[in-house]
């Protein structure tokens, strides 16, 4: 029989699905005013000499949010900025034809986008490359990376472990506990007008006259939604759309019915019943009153650490066997194990833990293979979908990789580990998600907001200038939004394609000014981590989005490094 608790939180589960779907070597280069370097460069060793994929990161100092008005409680200048990881060609770099800056969604770092960055990259034309920069948000300073970046470098999960979960000192530092809204109440103001502010502040990082030829900004899930409105945000006059080249939704879009007239009404918004992540009832009051920060149901920012560092030990021993109780407290709420969690080598508990086979929360999970080693039964998840477990406590499982098996999956668990924990300062989650972020995007979404309206006048969600988007678009569509259709309602708000640009005229009807695709049978995070590999549908994907950014940039290069 359910608990109530469980009941709740598969109700609070079915209901955030909507939500989460939309608006629900060191570098050579020279540091500038507002960007600061702090991360050497690491190359991928796997890939050909001739063309290979450069690691880094920086920071960027961003804008100085309003203060909490209830709690007086100021944002500390440490974290009005933010980072930045970037994938250059390698192995010295090249001057760029066209950078790619990528948005993550829900609970998401910068790292969620490696997959797609590295094809990115490798799909560069001689002395014309493509480069990609992806953005943590503000949120992610927030996180204590001590015990996990320790483990990175002594390639030993249980560092970190120790760290977090058995108060292990590292360099004479212990960790404090995880971050509240009660002691974060600042964070209340990190909504949409701080964070498009922060990627103003990334841009103008970048040659003025380069942005409208040559910079694609992209988001993923929620992510997309927020592109979105930083298109038709007006910035002191300016809108954002100006300062792109184009724009790239993954796999989801926030333009609603209606125009100026929003379903959320300003009362709704203050002090309403407005939906959080996971369908909470969250609202301006309630958020500066503490309630900051979304988790995730059952399992919390915990659940991030036990995945990073479950990641490390798939990728240093994959068929090493471990005994933890925080990985098999987490892989049994995860699969549905309450008899119990079987034994199984690092790699398969990264597997069970992440293939959308086994594991309930759909919109984290990939394509990643299978279990191997003993009876794999299945179950109904606490969302109601039927899945697949393993339950035999007497066998030790193992994992056959997503090509091993017929037909293929789509991401690798080698792949799978390295987004989830390598490089120093950032990571493939956001612990601490505010909930005011998804509040503000949901309200914005008509992206057509008249200067009177209370969500511009009063609160400086100023997405106004949706009308007049004139850039190209390309909308694809994964294993939520499942269907081209789906960017229908943003395709019959926008321009057709302006002056001075590759494709000046065409209009939207044209699928060169409104690309529209579905690859449905990839997971929402295939979409940005899947393997590249020959003739598969990620592949087709990564050539698609590739051949966009050469077919809406000019020949030429910059240099887009700070």
């Amino acid at each position: 029989m359910q608990t109530i608790s469980t009941r709740l939180a598969r109700r609070a589960l079915c209901a955030a699905l909507p939500c989460l779907l939309s608006a629900c070597g060191s570098s050579s280069s020279t540091s500038t005013p507002s960007a600061t370097q702090d991360a050497g460069a690491t190359e991928d060793a796997s890939t050909p000499a001739v063309k290979s994929v450069v690691v880094d990161s920086f920071l960027v100092d961003g804008v100085v949010p309003p203060a909490n008005p209830v709690a007086n409680a100021t944002t500390p200048a440490e974290y009005n900025r933010f980072r930045v990881v970037r994938w250059r060609l390698g192995p010295a770099g090249a001057p760029a034809r066209a950078l790619f800056v990528f948005e993550p969604g829900t609970f998401g770092g910068a790292l969620s986008f490696d997959g797609v960055a590295r094809a990115l990259v490798m799909r560069s034309l001689p002395g014309e490359a493509i480069e990609v920069w992806a953005v943590d948000r503000r949120t992610n300073l927030l996180e204590d990376l001590t015990g996990l970046d320790a483990a990175e470098k002594a390639s030993d999960a249980d560092v970190a472990r120790r760290y977090y979960f058995e108060n292990e000192a590292i360099g004479g530092k212990t960790f404090g506990g995880f971050v509240t809204g009660a002691n974060a109440r600042y964070a209340s103001e990190w909504g949409l007008a701080t964070h498009l502010g922060d990627l103003r502040k990334l841009f103008e990082t970048l040659p003025a006259s380069e942005r409208p030829k040559r910079v694609f900004l992209g988001g993923h899930s929620l992510g997309a939604s927020a592109v979105e409105a930083y298109a038709a945000w007006d910035f002191a006059g300016s809108a954002g759309y100006t300062d792109l080249a184009g724009l790239v939704l993954i796999d989801g879009v926030a333009r609603k019915e209606g125009d100026a007239a929003s379903t959320v009404s300003q009362q709704s918004y203050e002090s309403g019943g407005s939906a959080g992540p996971f369908g909470a009832a969250v609202n301006v009051d309630s958020i500066r009153g503490g309630e900051v920060f979304g988790s995730l149901p059952l399992l919390g920012a915990k659940a991030f650490v036990v995945a990073e560092y479950l990641s490390i030990a798939a990728a240093v021993a994959p068929t090493g066997v471990r005994v933890d109780a925080q990985r098999d407290e987490l892989l049994a709420l995860l699969l549905g194990l309450g008899g119990g969690v079987p034994k199984m080598t690092n790699r398969a508990a990264l597997g069970f833990g992440f293939d959308e086979e086994s594991n309930f929360l759909s919109f984290t999970t990939v394509s990643c293979g299978r279990g191997t080693g003993g009876t794999i039964e299945a179950y109904t998840s606490l969302t109601g979908a039927s899945l697949r477990h393993p339950t035999d406590l007497q066998a030790t499982y193992d994992w056959s990789d997503f090509d091993a098996i017929d037909p293929n999956d789509a991401t690798s668990i080698a792949s799978l580990a390295r987004a989830w924990y390598e490089g120093e300062g950032t990571n493939f989650a956001e612990w601490y998600f505010p909930n005011r972020l998804p509040l503000d995007t949901g309200v914005a979404g008509t992206l057509v907001a008249d200067e009177s309206d209370w969500r511009f006048a009063t609160y400086g969600l100023r997405a106004k200038h949706g009308r007049s988007i004139d850039i190209p678009i390309f909308g694809a569509a994964f294993g939520l939004v499942r269907q081209a259709s789906a960017f229908d309602k943003l395709k019959g708000i926008v321009a057709p394609i302006g002056a001075g640009r590759p494709l000046a005229g065409v209009a939207r009807t044209d699928d060169r000014a409104f690309t529209a695709r579905a690859w449905p049978e990839l997971t929402h995070v295939d979409a940005i981590l899947a393997t590249d590999k020959p003739g598969s549908k990620a592949a087709a994907w990564y050539d698609a989005l590739a051949a966009f950014a050469y077919a809406n940039t000019p020949s030429g290069t910059f240099n887009p490094r700070p």
